[in-house]
């Protein structure tokens, strides 16, 4: 019986180490990203990927819908959109959603999603929400909520919060904050899954005027998972839709945002992109490199925009801004550019580092969505943004298969007596 108490006494916590070395697959998927394409929908296909009210949305032609906005996060008429009935080559069966799969890895790897970057990068983190919820029984309010919903049955808590007060231990600036964040705790085990969005570029500017830091700010939320919650981390960054011109930083909705955060306009907006890119991946690198947690990196290329300008690459810039409003439909662009700056200086920095460092091998992946989502101008917000899209649960599936082979790779966690 003293011998019984002891051992319970003197139990602890103990991460048995389940990792799974082969590399193959995961580096399969990456190779093939470039030559993914749209196909239809099959008519079987379509009622298992959308309910009967959201076919009736994007088959409708009502302008002004305030359920095709909730939903489909876009202007309506959906009706023209043809990319709603078409899905990625490979990825239009159902039964292969990876979704579900996505989670089970997270309920059992201790892992936190962080995605990090502007407002295409939360579109992500969001849709990532929706698919969630979409699959484990959610109904928009047209239908009854379905009983067997993923609330109902997996959570025993989901809540998201933009509070100050939730993040004053994180920051060195309490001023700064992610742009949003969602804890979700299954009931099964208590466990908690956190899935943050850092909004590293925009009006929450990620950067330490005293240091001339770009990345301090999503440094320390990462150590704070690290540290604090204990949580081994999957990085999700994308950079691009803010930077205009290759030779000097200077993305356009930070300007006004240095000017207020730091008083002065600051003199690293002259740096290339390059500059920014190469100060990024060397954070990344510390992180990766870190002995008592398993941090890893999954880089998504730039996504696409399609505004009509002369260099055919479909940027936005302050430049054309006078065209815009006068422009009639978001464009086509060509499917392998030159100019298309922005992802092959991305590419190119990631691929050096490639040739001489071992992180790049398992723990700093780069996945190329430019390529397929070049398809897509017609699936925007509305004629006058084309920069974000609107949402189906189809758009993503390449990505969450990334996730889920990378999320393979991280230890699984057991109790075990010691």
């Amino acid at each position: 019986m003293i011998f019984f108490f002891h051992l319970l006494f003197y139990t602890t916590i103990v991460f048995v180490c389940n990792v799974h070395g082969d590399n193959g697959e995961l580096q399969r998927i990456l190779n093939e990203s470039k030559s993914l394409y749209w196909v239809d929908l099959t008519s079987e296909q379509i009622p298992l990927w959308y309910d009967s009210y959201e076919q009736e949305l994007i088959t409708g032609d009502e302008s002004s819908n305030k359920d095709v906005e909730s939903i489909f996060q876009c202007n309506g008429p959906l009706k023209w959109r043809q990319h709603f009935y078409k899905g990625v080559i490979g990825y239009t069966n159902y039964s292969m959603n990876f979704i579900p799969k996505v989670w089970e890895q997270l309920w059992s790897k201790n892992v936190t999603l962080i995605f990090i970057g502007d407002s295409l990068i939360h579109q992500v983190e969001s849709f990532f929400i929706r698919d969630t919820n979409k699959y484990y029984g959610y109904k928009n309010k047209r239908n009854q909520k379905n009983e067997n919903s993923f609330h109902n049955i997996f959570v025993e808590s989901m809540h998201s919060s933009t509070n100050k007060n939730l993040f004053k231990n994180v920051y060195s600036d309490s001023s700064h904050i992610p742009h949003h964040h969602t804890s979700v705790t299954r009931k099964e085990n208590r466990n908690t899954v956190s899935i943050w969005h850092i909004h590293l570029i925009g009006k929450n500017l990620d950067y330490n005027c005293t240091t001339n830091n770009y990345n301090q700010f999503s440094i320390e939320a990462i150590n704070y998972i690290n540290s604090v919650e204990k949580k081994n981390a999957l990085v999700i960054p994308t950079f691009g839709a803010h930077f205009n011109f290759e030779k000097e930083i200077n993305p356009t909705a930070n300007l006004a945002g240095f000017k207020k955060k730091c008083k002065v306009q600051n003199p690293n907006m002259n740096q290339p992109f390059a500059t920014f890119i190469k100060s990024i991946l060397t954070d990344y690198e510390f992180l990766v490199s870190k002995k008592d947690v398993v941090n890893k990196i999954l880089w998504l290329s730039p996504f696409p925009q399609h505004f009509s300008v002369h260099e055919a690459n479909g940027y936005y810039h302050s430049l054309i801004s006078d065209a815009v409003t006068k422009r009639d439909k978001c464009v086509e662009i060509q499917y392998n550019i030159t100019n298309d700056w922005r992802y092959n200086v991305i590419q190119e920095q990631i691929a050096k580092r490639s040739e001489y460092n071992s992180l790049y091998k398992d723990s700093i992946l780069f996945y190329d969505n430019t390529h397929y989502f070049r398809y897509l101008d017609d699936m925007h917000v509305s004629n006058l943004d084309c920069t974000h899209y609107c949402y189906t649960p189809l758009l993503l599936q390449p990505i969450y298969r990334v996730l889920l082979e990378m999320l393979k790779k991280y230890p699984d966690y057991k109790f075990k007596i010691k």
